[in-house]
This record gives C-alpha cells, structure tokens and sequence, in this order.
C-alpha cells in the first residue's frame, strides 16, 4: 500500500511515517508543500493521504477538500482535538476522516483501518464497473452489428440476433467477435 503525508513538521513527519510502516504500508512519501503533494497525487495513485494541519502553505482543510474531490486516496484530516467536532461535520460531508490531536493510537489506528475498508470497497466497485463498462462495450458491438444486418439484408432484429448466435456457435466463437466481422464486412 502507499501513503502521501502532508505535513511541514519534521517530527509529526516522522511520527506519521514509522506509525504508516508498522501497520502496512510499505511506499510512504512525506511532502511539506500542497503544491508538491498535489503534484504527486496526480502522478502517483495514493491509497491514503494524511494530512496534518495546520499547513503554513495553505488550509489544511481546503487541500483535504481538493485530494478527495480528485482522486480516489482516502484522505485522513489530523485536527487538534478542540477544532475536531466542528471539523468533523465539515469533512464528513467530504468523505474524509477526521482525526484528533494529541493523537490516540488506538483511534489512529481505527481510522487507517476504516480507510483501508473503504478503499477495498472502492477498489471492487471500480472492479466491478469495469466489467460493466466491458459488457455495454459488447452490447453496443453486438447492436451495431444488428443494425448493419438489418439495414443490408433486409432482416428484422430477431432475425439479426438469431443470425448472430448461429454464426457464433457455428464457429465455436464469442457472439462480439461474429459482430465485428460483421461490422467489418458492411462498414
């Protein structure tokens, strides 16, 4: 797993970093500047991106707001503990997780545990996308070809589709690969 830390304190840095490792990730990358970090984010996929604040660069909050709306990284907010309620509400509106300090172990912990649940969750449902996305490709493959029989043998759609299967099974072939030999014959 990979981790982005944003932070310009040297020890908090160090801190967020050895913690990181010890409970799996192996490529963690420590920026002090937004600029850099959004840099990298949009170069590297993250699965998680801490960011501490306050940043002296620029809001924490806002560079927070910014990584979640652009990629898929869950993004921890490190907070102090009196701003933690307020900033909370804000985040969550954002998808972001909101940590306090001083940091707990025990609750740093179980926010980089929920972070990597989520980031599974999105993981398969990008998987599952995908192949969704593959299967109305073929749809929209095996269409076209319906249409193009349609139009130049004068078959209805039932006719097409039949003509289709047959040729795909003849052949021991995939009902797409039937349909782009036909698109590539008509067009």
């Amino acid at each position: 797993m990979q981790a982005l830390i944003i932070c310009d304190v040297a020890k908090s840095s160090e801190f967020y970093k050895d913690f990181l490792k010890k409970t799996g990730y192996e490529r963690i990358v420590v920026c002090e500047r937004a600029g850099a970090a959004r840099q990298k984010v949009g170069n590297t996929p993250f699965d998680l991106v801490v960011v501490n604040a306050p940043l002296l660069s620029d809001s924490a909050e806002d560079v927070a707001k910014d990584l979640a709306e652009r990629n898929e990284s869950q993004i921890l907010l490190m907070v102090k503990n009196e701003y933690l309620s307020e900033s909370r509400k804000y985040m969550e509106k954002h998808g972001i997780i909101t940590v306090g300090k001083p940091i707990h172990t025990d609750e740093f912990r179980s926010a980089l545990s929920f972070a990597a649940a989520a980031q599974q969750r999105i993981a398969m449902v990008q998987k599952e996308n995908q192949k969704l996305q593959k299967k109305l490709n073929e749809v929209k493959i095996v269409t076209r070809a319906k249409i193009l029989l349609m139009q130049s043998e004068g078959l209805t759609e039932e006719e097409a589709h039949k003509k289709i299967e047959r040729f795909a099974m003849d052949d021991r072939i995939s009902r797409v690969a039937v349909a782009k030999e036909i698109i590539n014959r008509y067009e």
